[in-house]
């Protein structure tokens, strides 16, 4: 049985048996194991762990350095951040996998096009003389040092790196396009039913998001967030006509009430937007199901996100940047704490080109079917240049 070893800085949650598409790689003769780099990277406590057979938690390096001790020639998908204190990782990975690859899942990609060389200069000056923000600083410089590191000792980073749609990325030379996970999980989908019409908010966990720790970034205060966000939701509800019904945030997990009362739902947000009328957010990765679902878009944008003291850089200000170039895109209005809401919203301009470019590239096969396709494309090239070389 052929085997595909996944490395994930994250734990096994479900997005991510997902967005792997375990059962369906399973179903095609692939053995597959799941192995958490979590404690090794950051020992962030994670919610709705899944208790799989095919999940391993690692410690530490020794650990893991004595687990893949009989890899040899093996095939895996690797998430994990290039740093000083995950190269030996890579170099570990590198001995015993001869094919890498890295998926481009977790980041809107259309908006690429939209960070200008203005944007990226200007976020590199917030972080260098912004003291709050020296710790980001230094770990940019840390990555930069370990990209460094691997070019200079020839460490092999991916081998493919598949990126969703048609576009491509310009960060990568060896892409490979497959559809977005999002876009996978809309077969077969049943929308959440209700006896009233509902408004779906989807849930960017914020106050408490453990990304925020990585980053060394403050959040907003839980206590002022969730009062700004319940007074937004019920000028909503008031001027709109539709309840609101909360989609959590996968690592999410609520229990005193955060949003008064209101409905919370955890697994269902492809589900939830499928049955809603409108989709309210601030700049959630889920926004692609409402696109696939043809949803018309409320962007929330708090004074949090865009007040900043000199030249600070924080992550709630680059929230407030992505909000802006989000309703640039789509032409989405912006509910502000003290701004009116438009009652007769219906633009879903722009959605069939982020189909197309960025979320689809074989509407005929799923992720499984295109994935195997690489990867026995890529051996098959392998075995071909070792032929051709020893027929030298």
């Amino acid at each position: 049985m052929k085997k595909i070893t996944i490395f994930n800085h994250e734990p096994l949650i479900q997005r991510n048996y997902q967005y792997y598409q375990i059962d369906e790689l399973i179903s095609l003769g692939y053995e597959v194991e799941y192995i958490s780099l979590n404690n090794c990277y950051t020992n962030i406590k994670y919610n709705n762990i899944l208790d799989s057979p095919i999940n391993k938690e690692v410690q530490n390096y020794k650990e893991l350095s004595k687990l893949l001790i009989n890899y040899k020639e093996c095939t895996c998908f690797l998430e994990l951040p290039l740093e000083l204190k995950t190269l030996k990782i890579f170099i570990l990975i590198n001995k015993h996998f001869s094919l890498i690859i890295k998926t481009n899942f977790f980041y809107q990609t259309f908006l690429l096009d939209k960070n200008s060389f203005k944007n990226k200069l200007f976020d590199y000056f917030y972080r260098i003389f912004d003291y709050k923000a020296y710790k980001s600083f230094v770990n940019l410089i840390n990555r930069k040092l370990a990209a460094i590191v691997t070019n200079l000792l020839k460490i092999r980073l991916y081998d493919i790196v598949f990126t969703p749609g048609t576009s491509g990325h310009l960060l990568y030379e060896k892409v490979c396009n497959i559809n977005h996970p999002d876009y996978e999980n809309r077969k077969n989908v049943e929308s959440v039913k209700r006896k009233y019409e509902y408004s779906v908010f989807l849930d960017c966990y914020l106050p408490y998001h453990p990304d925020l720790e990585k980053l060394n970034q403050k959040s907003i205060n839980p206590e002022v967030y969730f009062c700004k966000m319940n007074k937004i939701f019920q000028r909503f509800e008031n001027q709109i006509g539709t309840k609101i019904i909360v989609a959590a945030h996968p690592k999410a997990k609520y229990v005193k009430n955060e949003f008064l009362g209101r409905e919370v739902l955890y697994g269902k947000t492809i589900n939830l937007v499928k049955g809603a009328k409108y989709v309210l957010t601030h700049n959630s990765l889920s926004i692609n199901f409402a696109l696939i679902f043809g949803k018309p878009i409320y962007l929330i944008l708090l004074n949090e996100f865009v007040i900043s003291k000199g030249y600070e850089w924080n992550a709630l200000r680059n929230d407030g940047r992505l909000i802006n170039i989000l309703s640039d895109i789509y032409k989405c209005p912006i509910i502000t704490e003290n701004s009116q809401i438009d009652t007769h919203l219906n633009s879903t301009e722009n959605y069939e080109l982020t189909l197309k470019e960025y979320l689809v590239a074989d509407n005929t096969k799923n992720n499984a079917q295109l994935y195997i396709e690489y990867i026995e494309r890529f051996y098959e090239k392998k075995r071909m240049d070792n032929i051709y070389s020893d027929g030298i």
